[in-house]
């Protein structure tokens, strides 16, 4: 997302986009604004992951705003490598990815 156009398709396009810089849990936080509710199949993002050849998987979690503008997580799992994505169904306004890894270059929903 950082360093990356949205791929063709991406509900992303068009939409406030911001990654929010890692704490001292070292996670970052990118975040897409959609303006208004959204249903959406699937996310695939791209991180920078030096450890993937060693099997090191990276942290995260993909949460979905509230209509009380609460988050509340919808997934979360590992990133294996330097490329990921998951099939999920929900509606929200905006969608954060949440991960523990030096740089996320790439965010997309579909």
């Amino acid at each position: 997302m950082a360093s990356a156009l949205p791929s063709q398709a991406s509900l992303t396009i068009g939409c406030k986009r911001e990654i929010v810089a890692a704490g001292t849990d070292r996670r970052l936080t990118a975040e897409v604004d959609f303006g208004g509710a959204k249903i959406f199949s699937r996310f695939e993002a791209a991180i920078e992951n030096p450890g993937c050849r060693r099997g090191q998987g990276r942290g995260f979690e993909l949460q979905t705003r509230a209509a009380d503008g609460s988050w509340k997580p919808v997934y979360n799992g590992k990133l294996f490598g330097l490329i990921g994505g998951k099939q999920i169904a929900p509606t929200t306004s905006a969608i954060p990815l949440i991960v523990d890894a030096p740089a996320i270059t790439q965010f997309d929903v579909f």
